[in-house]
C-alpha cells in the first residue's frame, strides 16, 4: 500500500523516506503522487498547520497519508521565525535567504543568547481524518555562520553544543537519530506499522 508523504520539499521527503524505512509501504511524494494543489498553511501553530495539510491531501487520494509542520524558534527573536520558518526571508525565499535573515537579526548576540530548537508535529491520516499524532524538539543554539553541506533548510546554522557540529556537518544517519522529525516519527511508527 502506498503512504503519501505530504510535502514537495525534496530535502523533508528523503528524510521522511529514511525514517520509514522499515514499514512495509510504497513512500510518495507529492510530485510522485501527480498532486498539484497545495494545501493552505494559514495555522497559528504547527498542529493547525499539520493538520490542516493532513486532512487535505487525504481527502484527495485513496491511501493512508503522513503529513508535518516543522520550524525552527529562537529564544532571543520570541519565538520567530516558528510557523513562518520557510517563508521567514519572503513567500518563495530560498532556505540561504532565510539564514542570512537569521543570521543578520542575531548580529552581536552572544552564542548563550541564541538559544534555539527545531520543532516538528506529524500526524498521520486517512480519507480526512487524523489518526495519530506526535511532536518533538531538537534543542541547540543559532551559530555565528554558516558550516556544513548536508542537510536543508536551517541546518547549516542550528549547532548542536553536545556533538560541537551544526546539523549540517552530520551524516543523515547522525542526524536522524538526534532530530527533531527523527524523534517525532519514532513515536509515530507503532501506531503506522500496523496500517501496513
Amino acid at each position: 500500500m502506498r503512504l503519501l508523504i505530504a510535502t514537495g520539499n525534496k530535502g523533508k521527503l528523503r528524510e521522511f523516506k529514511s525514517l520509514f524505512a522499515q514499514i512495509n509501504a510504497d513512500l510518495v511524494g507529492l510530485d510522485e503522487a501527480g498532486i498539484k494543489n497545495i494545501a493552505p498553511e494559514n495555522g497559528k501553530t504547527f498542529f493547525e498547520n499539520a493538520a490542516s495539510k493532513c486532512v487535505f491531501y487525504s481527502s484527495l487520494v485513496t491511501y493512508p497519508v503522513f503529513a508535518e509542520d516543522s520550524g525552527i524558534c529562537v529564544e532571543f527573536l520570541k519565538g520567530a521565525p516558528g510557523v513562518r520558518s520557510a517563508r521567514f526571508a519572503g513567500a518563495n525565499a530560498a532556505s540561504q535567504d532565510n539564514n542570512e535573515l537569521l543570521l543578520k537579526k542575531l548580529e552581536g548576540i552572544p552564542f548563550e543568547k541564541r538559544k534555539t530548537y527545531y520543532i516538528a508535529v506529524c500526524i498521520f491520516g486517512y480519507k480526512g481524518k487524523i489518526f495519530a499524532v506526535s511532536s518533538d524538539r531538537c534543542y541547540g543554539y543559532i551559530n555565528s555562520k554558516s558550516e556544513g553541506t548536508n542537510g536543508f533548510g536551517y541546518d547549516p546554522i542550528f549547532y548542536v553544543k553536545e556533538l560541537g557540529k551544526t546539523t549540517a556537518q552530520l551524516s543523515p544517519e547522525e542526524k536522524n537519530k538526534i532530530s527533531h522529525r527523527g524523534k517525532a516519527v519514532k513515536k509515530l511508527l507503532p501506531t503506522i506499522s500496523p496500517h501496513f
